[in-house]
């Protein structure tokens, strides 16, 4: 009996370890290891952060077509996992709707984006105060009007630059100092053309610029912002252009 007690407490204990190391590895932008590790927890939050690894990797450091793909297939299938240990966890419900976004991106696949956007208007829905839905629907709305333009975006997906905005803006309301989020509505600000919108963009992206640290993901936003940032110091509407669009997930994929 004595032995049973004590294994069950050793296993106990070794989740938040594996948790910690995986959590560290992502910081330290080692995202294979990262993934791995987290899903060695096999939990549902494991999953998700395992997802956002790879999703990480696969969107802003991979620039192979065919292991893009690879990566998009593995996260959906770390979502899916996430998902089926926990069928309430918003977070990974948020992420395979990210996921499929990507997909789309990649594949030009119109139901992938639809069924993200249903995804995310349902988190939305139940969670009005989650601000990682509103941002999540911010991206959605501003990554379909920057791929189609605003015409095709609107006419083919129901997309449109003021529901991004609107989206984004709530987001930061109930999120102040998420530098993701921060990052992604300036990007998204350039990329859908709001050029005009020179010191909202600097004022959302001026923190994350001269901040450091966080984890891998906020590692990639934050050279984000310290691009657009330099850009506006240099006055160079085109030079911002580029960096936001540069900055974009999958736009070095060939």
């Amino acid at each position: 009996m004595k032995k049973l007690i004590v294994a069950s407490l050793l296993a106990a204990l070794a989740h938040p370890a594996v948790a910690a190391d995986a959590n560290a590895l992502f910081n330290q932008m080692k995202f294979t290891q990262a993934a791995a590790a987290a899903r060695a927890e096999n939990t549902s939050d494991g999953y998700v952060l395992a997802a956002k690894a790879v999703l990480t990797d696969a969107a802003y450091m991979t620039t192979d077509k065919a292991k893009a793909k690879m990566k998009l297939a593995a996260a959906l299938d770390d979502l899916d996992t996430a998902l089926k240990l926990d069928p309430r966890n918003s977070d990974a419900k948020l992420w395979k709707a990210t996921a499929l976004g990507f997909r789309s991106k990649i594949e030009r696949s119109r139901s992938d984006a639809k069924t993200a956007k249903r995804i995310i208007d349902e988190v939305v829905k139940n969670e009005p105060r989650n601000p990682l839905a509103w941002r999540a629907l911010g991206v959605w709305h501003g990554e379909a009007v920057s791929n189609l333009e605003p015409f095709l975006a609107g006419t083919m997906l129901g997309a449109k630059s003021n529901e991004s905005l609107k989206a984004f803006q709530r987001s930061v309301e109930l999120d102040p100092n998420d530098e993701i989020t921060r990052t992604l509505y300036a990007q998204n600000l350039v990329s859908m053309k709001f050029y005009d919108e020179k010191d909202r963009i600097r004022a959302l992206v001026t923190p994350v610029a001269r901040g450091s640290g966080g984890d891998g993901l906020t590692q990639v936003m934050r050279r984000t912002a310290r691009g657009l940032l330099e850009a506006l110091n240099a006055g160079d509407r085109g030079m911002l252009k580029d960096r936001a669009d540069d900055a974009r997930p999958f736009d070095a994929v060939s």
